[in-house]
């Protein structure tokens, strides 16, 4: 009977210990479905890189704008827009009938005093057989003035002759193609207004736009700029970083230096990249970009932005801690402080305070504190 009674109590005891150990179990599962939800990753052991890009129209190198020189009436055009050109070859031909009238003109003057000195001559002969010391003196210096005006008369018909010799014909000055085509026949541009432009495609062409300071310095004159040129037969052309200097005031974007620009002209932190590319296939005003991808000088761990937090002690990020139990292990948070360097949009290098093995919070379901337990994803 006692026996009986003591295997009654154990079995009571041991189904007590049960149904303990149940609760116990039940409300550490229920207090671990009540923590925040937290997702985590590792930070990565990667090289990031800076992307520079840019664009903007291509403008020639060297274009010549060529002017009225005389403010002539237009004879003829002898080129076409965009017409090839070669150096020396006729542009333009002007209508140089009043020079011409001058020439004549100054001309049939020289023969007058041709004639004139015939009688000077004679009246030198007439004094000297006369003896009159002074009329010699005379007829000698009327005979030098008009040595002297037929001297002036001469080199004003060879100035005249020149004159319409130059600025009768316009000739490309290069070798190249014609834009921006002013003259037309019958028109009289009046002097030093534009004729047209001779664009030297030799030269080749160049585009310039502007970038963050930052990413210019990680850029080196004559380095090579891989340029796409858009259109209906893209183009990849190899060209070359010619200048690196500061961006004009009212230059904020990308685009050549007189084109575009920030409405607050804030380029305090700009500046404007020149890449020189070849001409062989282009004309001017193709649409081009360019883009270099740049590694960071400085190395580490790399983690996302979203991920830090700042404080007043600075930025941190929220590490996973375990503890093992016998009955099941626990996971809290506990903040670490990072020493970051440079970043790109979305990522950023950190120097120091997480390893590459920890698990650093990425998303939680609720705000964490520092100590606080927490459930896995």
């Amino acid at each position: 009977m006692v026996q009986r009674k003591q295997r009654i109590l154990g079995l009571g005891l041991a189904m007590l210990l049960f149904i303990l150990a149940g609760f116990t179990l039940f409300s550490q599962t229920l207090q671990t479905a009540l923590l925040p939800k937290v997702t985590t990753a590792k930070p990565v052991k990667k090289t990031l890189t800076h992307r520079i890009e840019g664009g903007g129209l291509l403008t020639p190198r060297m274009q010549i704008e060529l002017n009225s020189d005389s403010g002539w009436m237009v004879e003829k055009v002898h080129v076409r827009k965009e017409e090839q050109v070669k150096k020396g070859q006729a542009l333009v031909t002007f209508d140089g009938t009043e020079v011409q009238q001058q020439i004549l003109n100054e001309e049939d003057e020289l023969k007058k005093r041709s004639l004139n000195r015939e009688l000077l001559r004679e009246q030198f002969i007439a004094a000297q057989h006369s003896g009159d010391e002074g009329e010699i003196r005379k007829a000698k210096r009327d005979i030098e003035m008009d040595r002297i005006d037929t001297d002036i008369a001469t080199r004003r018909i060879e100035a005249l002759r020149q004159e319409l010799k130059r600025k009768r014909t316009l000739t490309a000055p290069v070798d190249g193609y014609v834009v921006n085509l002013q003259a037309e026949e019958g028109m009289r541009i009046p002097q030093g207004q534009p004729l047209m432009t001779i664009v030297d495609a030799s030269e080749g062409f160049k585009l310039a736009f502007t970038v963050e300071k930052e990413l210019a310095d990680l850029l080196q004159l004559d380095e090579q700029a891989p340029v796409r040129v858009d259109g209906d037969n893209p183009l990849q052309i190899e060209g070359t970083v010619a200048e690196i200097k500061a961006a004009a005031r009212g230059n904020g974007g990308d685009g050549p230096e007189d084109e575009g620009g920030n409405p607050d002209g804030d380029v305090k932190d700009q500046k404007t990249i020149v890449v020189h590319v070849p001409g062989d296939k282009l004309k001017g005003g193709e649409s081009a970009t360019v883009s270099w991808e740049k590694p960071f000088p400085e190395q580490g761990l790399v983690i996302d932005k979203t991920w830090l937090k700042k404080d007043s002690a600075g930025s941190y990020v929220f590490v996973v801690r375990e503890k093992r139990s016998s009955l099941g292990n626990t996971y809290t948070v506990q903040k670490a402080y990072v020493r970051t360097g440079k970043g790109t949009d979305e990522e950023i290098v950190v120097l120091e305070g997480v390893y590459p093995e920890e698990d650093i919070v990425t998303e939680s379901s609720e705000p964490l504190q520092e100590g606080n337990r927490i459930r896995l994803n």
